[in-house]
């Protein structure tokens, strides 16, 4: 008898897997551009007479329309 609830638990299973994997592309696609910025305002060097870059919105601005490092 309790071969006939086993197909549900395997479906109810794996769509809280699917929805796991899902939740987890959306989260590392909407975090990677802020962590990218995140690091290039970290790493970015003072050279003497050169800009850096200004803020969040330069580093956004820069890495959008230009091919920058």
């Amino acid at each position: 008898m309790w071969l006939v609830g086993l197909p549900l638990l395997l479906i109810l299973t794996g769509s809280g897997g699917i929805a796991g994997a899902g939740g987890g592309l959306v989260a590392s696609v909407a975090t990677c551009p802020l962590d990218v910025v995140k690091t290039k305002l970290q790493a970015q060097r003072a050279i003497q007479g050169e800009l850096g870059y200004l803020g969040v919105f330069g580093v956004s601005l820069l890495s959008t329309f230009a091919n920058s490092d």
